[in-house]
């Protein structure tokens, strides 16, 4: 049966799937016409150039990339492909040490393993533009065939890209001269794809940490897993049962994301994504010699409490819209006095070797934090109890309310045509609609404050979900109420 493209939905983030042979679901075909749609767009823009392939530890991963090398090979440009698994920092940092005028992997990221995706990249490394994707989807759209060529040259990506990357990590971050006293951790890449390569630089920079071995060869059933999210505790359960190390620290399968649990006086305790983006900020603004100049880039989604922190030390904070790809704009335009970027979803960059979040650098300077206050007698959460006691506590909570893509689309417009007063019992002080902004904020989100908290709403345009984030000051308990009783107000109207 032949595929109906059309049933491919390509977005910035590229395109992601269930493995299958039903229309809009990924396989060779559909991977292949992936790759003709990229290829057309890259020989509008360049005559030839490198492009470099990548894929994680999913099933088929190989052989997808492999097809797309060779679809876009075909189209006059120099392919260049991984010979195992490596995570998506790697692919971004090889595109631009290789000068490469984009890059492709195969990855779903911290998805269950039933799917698979293509990330594309531009040179440079971060992600595709959204104008970029969008002509990317016309072309794909546009498609009657979609021929896999057999004759094209494809090449490994050479050593030197991977050794270069690793030195890299540990120069930037002053790794070979970093006193860790008897700090360890113990890190899992949960059978994805940057356990090698976190091996290999735990090795040449003596690095205090042990590997879950049970989960460091890549392996697409993730066992164990039900779902490779390095943000769930469950995920944690080989490393809690290997021993009694003060940090866990796991990557999600494209190694992109890093989570983290901390030993404390209760036991262990999970860190949210803005918890470790709070400890890593805080670490960069009290050790650095000179901060004259320096910047750090958020997400508008991510913890105001880094904006309070950043201020305090003389830095500015840079909002921007969610997708690591804003930020990664933000670091283009000025890498000198770039300090560090970060998402509440786990995504952390604190040099510009990467145009993308990087969770082995993340790794790596969350041990060196670890270990930076442990000669000190404190844990990491003994530093954010500080913190919260010097400059008020701030909760950030995110909410994942599963619904259809049509209700989440009428919540927003009944919102829109009229503004609610209250929130619960409480009055909403400011409305905000980010459509109608005319900057680079402008986007299909909503935020309302009231004396309490304040609410930012993003539904997605393509999973039937609706994400609620939440930064609350004083919670009385009935914040996740209050949000329902809203949606069902609106969803009822």
């Amino acid at each position: 049966m032949k595929m109906n493209y059309r049933s491919l939905t390509f977005g910035t983030a590229g395109i992601r799937g269930i493995m299958g042979d039903e229309d809009g679901e990924l396989n060779i075909d559909a991977i292949a016409a992936i790759s003709h749609g990229l290829a057309q767009v890259l020989k509008a823009e360049y005559e030839g150039g490198k492009v470099i392939f990548c894929y994680d530890s999913r099933h088929k991963g190989r052989d997808f990339a492999l097809c797309a090398a060779k679809v876009i090979g075909s189209y006059g440009f120099d392919v260049y492909v991984a010979a195992a698994p490596a995570p998506t920092p790697f692919l971004s940092f090889a595109v631009k040490e290789m000068a490469a005028v984009g890059g492709v992997n195969i990855t779903a990221s911290h998805n269950p393993k039933e799917y698979t995706g293509y990330k594309a990249y531009a040179q440079g490394g971060a992600q595709i533009d959204v104008p970029t994707a969008e002509r990317v989807q016309s072309r794909l759209w546009a498609l009657t065939e979609a021929p896999v060529p057999e004759s094209t040259t494809v090449e490994p990506i050479p050593d030197w890209v991977f050794s270069s990357y690793i030195s890299t990590i540990i120069e930037n971050n002053n790794l070979n001269n970093t006193d860790f006293g008897s700090f360890r951790g113990a890190f899992t890449p949960l059978c994805g794809s940057s356990g090698q390569l976190m091996r290999s630089l735990v090795q040449r920079a003596k690095l205090p940490v042990d590997f879950v071995e049970a989960q460091m060869a890549p392996n697409g059933d993730f066992p164990g897993l039900p779902k490779p999210n390095p943000d769930d505790a469950a995920v944690f359960k080989e490393a809690l049962a290997q021993g009694n190390y003060p940090l866990l620290l796991a990557n999600d399968p494209d190694g992109d994301r890093l989570g983290a649990m901390v030993k404390d006086a209760d036991g262990y305790r999970l860190l949210s994504g803005n918890e470790i983006g709070i400890l890593l900020l805080y670490y960069l603004l009290s050790t650095s010699q000179d901060l004259t100049g320096k910047f750090v880039v958020k997400s508008l989604v991510s913890t105001s409490f880094a904006q309070t922190l950043a201020a305090d030390f003389g830095v500015s904070v840079q909002n921007v819209l969610v997708g690591f790809r804003y930020i990664a704009q933000k670091v283009a335009v000025d890498e000198k006095n770039f300090l560090f970027g970060f998402e509440e979803s786990g995504g952390y960059l604190a040099h510009p070797h990467a145009g993308d979040k990087d969770g082995l650098e993340a790794a790596c300077l969350l041990l060196k934090a670890g270990a930076h206050w442990h000669k000190e007698g404190k844990t990491l959460v003994d530093i954010l109890t500080e913190l919260y006691s010097k400059y008020g506590e701030v909760r950030n909570i995110t909410y994942t309310l599963d619904m259809p893509v049509a209700h989440s689309q009428a919540i927003m417009t009944s919102l829109r045509k009229q503004a609610p007063d209250k929130l619960g019992h409480e009055k909403i002080t400011n409305f905000q609609d980010y459509s109608c902004r005319d900057d680079e904020l402008r986007g299909n989100l909503i935020s309302m404050s009231t004396e309490s908290l304040d609410l930012l709403l993003r539904p997605s345009g393509t999973e039937p979900k609706m994400k609620v984030y939440v930064t609350a000051y004083s919670d009385n308990g009935d914040t996740e109420n209050r949000i329902k009783e809203l949606f069902n107000q609106r969803l009822n109207n």
